[in-house]
């Protein structure tokens, strides 16, 4: 029960609300927001203060339709040796609602290479602009949707550099030791 309280109402409990739980044996468990900074100091951070529309694909224009203060919040961390698992999620109101990679809506070709992968972990704020579906389980078709969507769009390109530079040198150390391993057979084996 405090795993998954931690999980889905990460944003209010980092807002200094603190929930107690006390089991059966009459031990206290205090839920606790998750501390990206444990996992990689390095984090990406974006506001988004406006959302926009497509007005002319010919001409490559775009028409503002809504403007955010505060600004919608992208918080995203790589792990450098471990895979948590906890894609990058939708949170509204605090409250965790879907992952990113499962809004239908978002034509991503970067799915899999952002928003699946198993070492990338986040949330986006969406409150304001996702309406939830009755079943809670997807978000409604609107213009705001359309335009949320386009935003993360035109995230990718520093989300994708973010990615590449935090999880670069270990690539590059990785292939290193590889290169030593290979060149150590070598010798041995002329």
């Amino acid at each position: 029960l405090k795993s998954e309280i931690e999980k889905h109402f990460e944003l209010l409990l980092s807002r200094n609300i603190t929930i107690k739980i006390i089991d059966q044996k009459g031990a206290v468990h205090e839920c606790k927001p998750f501390d990206y900074t444990k996992i990689n100091k390095n984090v990406f951070r974006k506001e988004i203060t406006e959302l926009y529309k497509t007005n002319s694909k010919k001409l490559r224009t775009k028409k503002v339709i809504a403007k955010f203060d505060p600004p919608l919040k992208l918080l995203l961390v790589i792990s450098k040796d471990i895979e948590l698992n906890r894609p990058p999620c939708i949170v509204i109101k605090g409250r965790r609602v879907g992952n990113i990679a499962d809004i239908e809506p978002l034509n991503s070709i970067n799915k899999l290479t952002i928003w699946k992968r198993g070492d990338l972990i986040g949330h986006c704020d969406a409150t304001g602009v996702l309406e939830l579906t009755p079943t809670r389980k997807d978000f409604k078709k609107t213009e705001l949707s359309k335009a949320f969507c386009n935003a993360l769009l035109d995230a990718e390109d520093e989300i994708l550099n973010y990615i590449e530079k935090e999880s670069n040198t270990d690539a590059k150390r990785n292939m290193k030791k590889l290169e030593n391993s290979v060149t150590d057979v070598l010798r041995k084996y002329i």
